[in-house]
């Protein structure tokens, strides 16, 4: 064999031969795979252009410093087979900045990271513009800065803010622009102090504009700004003050008075001194059954004024009507019981309170009412089942306690037939003869000799004359 092996020598007409074989299998191959599942072009538009590799020191910007989390969108042209099913979710087109290490603008090419049946490909555009800077931070105080004035006569003392000092971050560029972080807090008409006010610190430039693009830490702190009255004058609450009452059946829910807070001046410390609060003139309630606002006068004491506060004041009264409540046990029952299943439930009776119109609540009766456990379908064993009540439509059930109720359901035990007991017959006695007695002849008493009597005499009768 060997000496056979060693007779063969390869020629350039076996190469030939060889590689003309192997490009026609190609060819073949080719051929029957294009029939088969030829491959189609299919376009996605408005694929987000994601960012990877970006190192924590760098930060991703616009032309102007502006910090970005992406770069737009792109659309991809793709060569698949016919019976490739894609969906924008199997492509990420991307970019790679794990090769930056500085700040700077730089052209780099679409990538797209594509399941393998993607045989070619081609982004429109093939390549972005990438704006690279370094992330910078600075520390500053928070400048308290407030807006506006407090009504007269009302003095600001010295605000307080709580952190004294905020962190900037952002892209470089953006940062140098600012000149400090200020918190603004608007006093317009404000007559009362601000504890602990949340306001969001910003930062800003020289010129006091807000700086874009870059981040505050913390996102928010806390102000207090002290608001006094000058000497003289005192700030009272409003108290509505009414006359009669309402109509049989109704109640007022509630009396509100707008503005509930007024300013009052007096000459005479000693007078304001004696002012706790301000009532209004009287308001008339009588017969009234529903909600109603009315503007009245404030009853100002002698000696005393207002100062940049109305000299009326609006009403509002909230009137309910009276709603009857029943306080009441109601039955328990069970449904959708199986047969032949046996049930017992604890407890059967559940307290309630009903709240509806009077006429209806003196029509109701215990047949009207029931709390109902659905045990449909449940097999023997030991329930804790939510009751649901069944009430008249326009009556509302609240439960004074737990609405769960403990169900015992059993399967009655199968009677057992007991046997009809088998008579015995008891055993006919034998008689057994008795033995006849042989006579006895009595002993013969034989008389025994004694003394005889001595014979008595009788007396003889006596005559008769």
């Amino acid at each position: 064999m060997k000496r056979l092996l060693g007779q063969i020598r390869p020629t350039w007409s076996h190469l030939f031969r060889f590689l003309g074989a192997l490009g026609l299998a190609l060819v073949v191959w080719a051929y029957v795979t294009g029939n088969q599942n030829p491959l189609i072009a299919t376009t996605f538009k408005e694929l987000v252009l994601e960012v990877r590799g970006l190192r924590e020191e760098l930060v991703l910007t616009d032309a102007q410093g502006l910090p970005l989390t992406s770069l737009g969108t792109v659309s991809l042209i793709l060569r698949v087979p016919q019976e490739e099913h894609l969906t924008a979710g199997d492509l990420h087109p991307y970019v790679n900045l794990a090769q930056i290490a500085e700040a700077g603008v730089y052209q780099l090419a679409v990538q797209l990271d594509a399941p393998r049946t993607v045989r070619s490909w081609r982004a429109d555009p093939t390549t972005v513009t990438v704006h690279i800077e370094r992330r910078a931070q600075r520390i500053f105080p928070i400048e308290v800065v407030l807006v506006g004035q407090p009504g007269l006569p009302y003095v600001v003392g010295t605000p307080r803010v709580d952190p004294a000092q905020a962190l900037v971050q952002g892209p470089e560029s953006r940062v140098q622009l600012v000149a400090g972080i200020q918190a603004r807090v608007d006093l317009g008409g404000r007559v009362a102090s601000l504890q602990d006010a949340p306001v969001q610190p910003i930062a800003v430039d020289a010129a006091g504009k807000k700086v874009a693009g870059v981040q505050v830490v913390p996102a928010e702190v806390a102000v207090d700004v002290p608001i006094s009255l000058q000497g003289g004058h005192l700030a009272v609450s409003v108290i509505p003050r009414t006359s009669g009452y309402p109509a049989p059946g109704y109640y007022i829910r509630s009396l509100r008075v707008v503005p509930d807070t007024v300013t009052i001046f007096s000459g005479d410390p000693n007078v304001l001194a004696r002012v706790r609060f301000l009532e209004t003139m009287p308001v008339s309630v009588e017969g009234i059954q529903r909600d109603f606002t009315t503007t009245v006068s404030l009853d100002l004491p002698a000696n005393v004024s207002l100062i940049q506060s109305p000299s009326q004041v609006t009403v509002i009264v909230d009137v309910e009507a009276i709603e009857p409540v029943l306080r009441i046990a109601i039955p328990v029952r069970l449904t959708g019981l199986l047969e032949p299943l046996q049930a017992t439930w604890e407890p059967r009776w559940l307290s309630v309170v009903l709240r509806a119109p009077l006429e209806l609540l003196e029509r109701l009766s215990l047949s009207d009412l029931w709390a109902v456990v659905d045990i449909a379908g449940l097999d023997a064993g030991e329930y804790d089942l939510p009751a649901t009540f069944s009430v008249p439509p326009e009556v509302e059930v609240t439960p004074e306690g737990p609405v769960t109720v403990h169900v015992v359901i059993v399967r009655p035990a199968t009677p057992t037939p007991t046997p009809t007991p088998t008579r015995t017959p008891f055993p006919t006695p034998t008689p057994t003869p008795s033995p006849t007695p042989s006579e006895t002849p009595l002993p013969t008493e034989t008389p025994t000799p004694g003394p005889s009597p001595t014979p008595t005499r009788l007396p003889s009768p006596s005559p008769t004359p």
